[in-house]
């Protein structure tokens, strides 16, 4: 596994993720500009075919909508 970067912000991590098409990607859903679900269904709609593992430290308010989301992206 290689660390390929540290964007600062969910419009660095759509062109770095663009740029690098990794394999898995881990987000925070609380970014400034994109939040980490804007990011990954804007990749996933391009066809980008990373992973994502998206999560936040502390986040209550809306927390079952995200978990909802993010189970429908599930796969085995």
């Amino acid at each position: 596994m290689e660390w390929v970067g540290s964007p600062s912000d969910g419009g660095e991590a759509l062109q770095k993720i663009r740029q690098i098409e990794p394999d898995i990607a881990l987000i925070d859903i609380d970014m400034p500009h994109l939040t980490g679900l804007q990011v990954a269904e804007k990749l996933l709609a391009e066809g980008i075919l990373t992973r994502f593992i998206v999560f936040t430290l502390i986040r209550m308010n809306g927390f079952f909508i995200m978990l909802r989301k993010l189970e429908s992206w599930a796969t085995c």
